[in-house]
């Protein structure tokens, strides 16, 4: 056999066998497959750099919000001196956040989140919801320029599916200034959720 044919075939050869293993072994960390359902990409991070980034709104908003939700939970590209961040308005008890479905791999212990307040105070609660109901992970009260990180235990839930909610509530301790009267209890009380991620 002609000595550039038999270099063509193996160079072929060789491409194939490159993009089979490709398939199979793909170097995208991002292909990273449920263990649950084998076919969905989870993530295992989420910054909020240019959106929600697949959350979904939840909870309920103040009545004065005639756009709903989507006035009550906004992303803002600049926001307590945070890029990219979740604001969520906090007035009511039951009020507005975020939630995801998310498959929590095996060896993810903690999840992570960075948590910002721009002004007067405000709460800032997170949630678990499995098949037997949600289970309250933790929540504070964020007070005037503060910015904070909260660290939960999520290990009882690995291998599982689970909802993962942040959700904002209102009247804090009502440490409210330069408020209108009678407005105390929702004065500026945003919540902004900079970042959340499931760690080892």
């Amino acid at each position: 056999m002609d000595k550039d044919i038999k270099v063509a075939l193996i160079g072929g050869f060789v491409t194939l066998l490159v993009a089979i293993i490709s398939l199979i072994h793909p170097s995208d960390p991002n292909h990273l497959k449920s263990e649950e359902n084998n076919s969905e990409p989870f993530v295992l991070s989420w910054g909020f750099d240019k959106g929600l980034e697949d959350w979904d709104r939840t909870g309920t908003a103040p009545s004065w919000k005639n756009n709903g939700l989507e006035g009550a939970v906004q992303w803002h590209g600049e926001w307590a001196n945070s890029i990219g961040i979740v604001v969520m308005d906090a007035c009511n008890e039951d009020s507005a956040g975020i939630e995801k479905r998310i498959f929590i791999p095996n060896n993810m212990k903690s999840l992570v989140a960075n948590a910002a307040k721009y002004e007067q105070d405000g709460g800032i609660r997170f949630t678990i919801i499995d098949s037997s109901g949600p289970h309250l992970l933790g929540e504070a009260i964020l007070r005037g320029r503060e910015k904070r990180t909260f660290s939960y235990d999520i290990s009882k839930w690995s291998g599982m599916n689970v909802v993962v909610q942040v959700k904002a509530f209102g009247y804090g301790d009502n440490n409210t200034t330069n408020c209108q009267e009678g407005s105390q209890a929702c004065c500026g009380e945003y919540v902004g959720l900079d970042r959340i991620e499931l760690v080892q």
